[in-house]
């Protein structure tokens, strides 16, 4: 192997087909960027927030907005 790399043509043939893979490698990426489209989100791209066992979740701008809460009834 090293016998063929010491050979000056044989390095240039390499180089000039590692360059080439690079090259098609990502002009793959670009073409598979630009036509994959991701799925829609299924709430419009807002996050899914839910609060469990009393508490309290928000999402979304919520600048400026006041949470009311209320003490649970004793039950007996």
């Amino acid at each position: 192997m090293w016998k063929y790399l010491r050979d000056k043509n044989n390095r240039e043939i390499l180089g000039w087909i590692g360059g080439g893979i690079v090259v098609v490698a990502g002009a793959a990426w670009t073409v598979f960027v630009f036509f994959w489209t991701p799925s829609p989100s299924p709430n419009g791209g807002q996050p899914n927030v839910e609060a469990s066992g009393g508490g309290v979740a928000i999402g979304g701008d919520v600048s400026g907005t006041t949470i009311e809460t209320k003490a649970a009834p004793e039950s007996e």
